[in-house]
């Protein structure tokens, strides 16, 4: 009896406790982690004398599942490549990814290491994208940077008809 009591007992834990840990992050669950890394990446912009990053939602959106992927294979990686899944026009694209603590710890990291920085201070970035997922005690995260395409000019006009 004892054994079968143990045997519900943990069924009933897993029934309960195993959907709480499963499926995607909901985006808002990390928003302030990926927040304080877009505010720290534009404050090492403006240190260098370059125009702060808007927030791009596609780049994000990438960059978390890439977070994400990092964090369920327990290591980190390069994604290649970067531009999968990205439809908005782009000329040109970075990814600085990393695993740590804190926030400060991993711009810290960046910052002191030459290829993250170059992307940091990139000035032909014009968007970013973040993502963050934690797993246990430590932070995945991916940082997607982007000059996106622009426009290119109106046809001229057609020739006035002859007279």
């Amino acid at each position: 009896m004892r054994k079968l009591f143990h045997s519900i007992a943990a069924g009933f834990l897993l029934a309960v406790l195993l959907p709480l840990g499963a499926g995607a992050p909901d985006a808002a669950a990390f928003a302030g982690e990926e927040s304080a890394f877009v505010s720290a990446i534009n404050n090492v912009r403006a240190q260098n004398g370059l125009p702060a990053l808007a927030v791009h939602g596609e780049l994000s959106s990438l960059s978390r599942s890439w977070a994400q992927s990092m964090a369920s294979a327990g290591q980190i990686s390069h994604a290649n490549p970067i531009s999968a899944g990205l439809t908005a026009p782009w000329l040109k694209l970075g990814e600085n990814v990393g695993v740590g603590p804190t926030v400060q710890a991993l711009m810290d990291a960046f910052v002191a290491s030459p290829g993250h920085f170059a992307n940091l201070v990139d000035p032909e970035f014009t968007h970013v994208g973040v993502g963050v997922v934690w797993s246990g005690n430590v932070m995945y995260t991916t940082h997607r940077f982007m000059k996106m395409q622009t426009a290119p000019p109106p046809p001229p006009p057609p020739p006035p008809p002859p007279p």
